[in-house]
């Protein structure tokens, strides 16, 4: 089963400074669109969904033909089971585009995940007489006018969004195509040889045009075959460098929110990047702000996780505090961590947990004031009734 999440997740986003050095001739609004699809994506690796329904929907606003960000939003209503907005995204799609497979099998995946109610309309009524299937009348439908690409008023090309996106998947089939193709005549050649005055050409020539076509079919073979490689390593380099391109822009980002003095989710953005690989420049910048940044997170977060133990909120401190553990690289507060994680756990009843805590401060920071004060949690709740 398809799941949503990793759906969401596969989107890659798109090199808008490649797409330009190609020579594409794109509107400002298209280039609007492409940023915020971009940020969508961003805002979905983050968890924040909902921002990126914001963005996703200006974009398509901005770029109606923009296809592959209406499957996107679609993707995003289905993720938050908002199952009817997610079917009118899919089935948008479905009708302006020919090839629809994507958003009927999303169609199909919302329709699993609302318990077969998704689709109701579309397969619950009884089918009229002569009338075709939901999904062929979609599939035949033909992509509106002010949707498709044509010549404007300053005689450039208008570029529909939904086919940049598979610009070089479109070469791979041709290349499969006319492969299969080669394979089928080189067969037939084969196994019927050519007609000649008696119904058969003498067999020598016959042999010998099927060689010469054999060789030609190769070698059309063998260059398709090349071009298709060729196409497959830029493919794959398009895909690292917006990969890399998103990092980078995460690193940005990060910075920005700690000079709002958002620490946490700095912290949580910078946590997103640490398997990435950066060149020399980037990795200068990421490494600063990741020695900068997490322990004032892991600060802020430690007076947080104080005030909510204070305030009885136990759970709400753990998440907190365990949060500051991992962000306190130093460390300079997990002496006050690990006490406070004690106090958090006595506050739950949870005597197992809290005295494991409290005797990490005592083994691991015996000369902190904290240590003192774990010796007494711990006689407390150990002490028999």
């Amino acid at each position: 089963m398809i799941s949503l999440k990793e759906e969401l997740k596969s989107f890659p986003a798109i090199d808008l400074e490649n797409l330009e050095r190609e020579g594409l001739n794109l509107t400002d609004s298209i280039k609007n669109s492409i940023v915020l699809y971009n940020k969508a994506i961003e805002s979905i690796r983050m968890g924040n969904e909902d921002i990126a329904i914001i963005n996703l929907k200006k974009a398509v606003a901005m770029n109606p033909a923009f296809y592959e960000a209406v499957n996107l939003l679609g993707l995003c209503y289905a993720y938050i089971k908002e199952y009817d907005k997610a079917e009118e995204a899919f089935r948008k799609v479905i009708a302006a585009e020919h090839n629809s497979i994507k958003a009927l099998r999303y169609l199909e995946l919302i329709e699993e995940k609302n318990g077969g109610l998704a689709l109701t309309e579309a397969r619950g009524k009884k089918k009229e007489k002569g009338a075709l299937p939901a999904k062929k009348r979609a599939v035949k439908a033909e992509t509106p006018e002010n949707e498709t690409a044509g010549e404007n008023k300053d005689g450039g090309k208008r570029h529909d969004m939904g086919k940049l996106g598979f610009k070089l998947l479109k070469y791979i089939g041709v290349f499969a195509a006319g492969a299969a193709f080669t394979f089928l005549l080189y067969l037939l050649i084969g196994v019927f040889p050519a007609g000649g005055k008696d119904g058969f050409e003498d067999d020598n020539t016959a042999k010998t045009q099927a060689t010469e076509e054999q060789q030609s079919f190769e070698e059309e073979y063998e260059k398709l075959k090349a071009e298709y490689d060729q196409l497959d390593e830029r493919y794959k380099k398009l895909l690292a460098d917006a990969d890399y391109n998103s990092n980078v822009i995460l690193i940005y980002e990060a910075q920005e929110l700690a000079g709002a003095k958002e620490y946490e989710k700095a912290a949580d953005m910078l946590s997103l990047l640490g398997t990435a690989s950066f060149k020399e420049e980037h990795k200068e910048k990421y490494e600063k702000l990741v020695s900068d940044i997490l322990p004032r997170a892991a600060y802020a977060l430690v007076v947080e996780g104080d005030s909510l133990v204070r305030a009885g909120k136990h759970k709400e401190a753990l998440t907190k505090l365990e949060k500051a553990k991992v962000y306190d690289i130093k460390p300079q507060y997990m002496d006050r961590i690990l006490y406070n994680i004690g106090k958090a756990y006595a506050g739950l009843n949870d005597s197992r947990n809290a005295v494991a805590a409290f005797q990490q401060v005592i083994d691991n920071y015996p000369k902190s004031a904290y240590a003192g004060y774990s010796r007494s949690w711990i006689n407390s709740l150990t002490a028999k009734p």
